[in-house]
């Protein structure tokens, strides 16, 4: 749907302010791939109000995977150290995150959170923080 949606605003470069708006309503940002994610956050075609849906659908993702990681986690610490078993395919399922990939969580964290920040600047740039 992204695509097509990119498609047309690319073919019709002056859709009035209400079609670009009435157009990315059709767009699920939850469902988009990593790399249409990635472009819509670019595309200076999308009205704000759609970048900012997929940058806090990209911001609620990883926060859920990282509370999926923590949850665990924790399962895997208050198991009794006989009942663990290394071989089963739940063990494997739980891993814990390495501290590279929290680290990377942390760091993509922050950064979608000072894309926010910034295009809450833009959109509203005289209201006081």
């Amino acid at each position: 749907m992204y695509r097509a949606v990119d498609t047309y605003l690319k073919a019709h470069p002056h859709a009035s302010k209400e079609e670009r708006r009435s157009l990315c309503r059709l767009i699920d940002a939850r469902k988009l791939s990593t790399e249409a994610a990635a472009h819509a956050v670019q595309n200076d075609r999308l009205p704000v109000r759609c970048v900012v849906q997929v940058l806090f659908s990209e911001h609620g993702s990883k926060l859920s995977r990282l509370a999926d990681w923590s949850g665990s986690f924790r399962s895997l610490q208050n198991r009794s150290p006989g009942a663990l078993d290394l071989t089963s395919s739940s063990a494997a399922a739980a891993r814990c995150p390495s501290k590279r990939e929290v680290v990377s969580q942390h760091h993509e964290l922050r950064r979608l959170r000072e894309d926010v920040s910034r295009l809450q600047v833009c959109v509203h740039p005289h209201a006081e923080h």
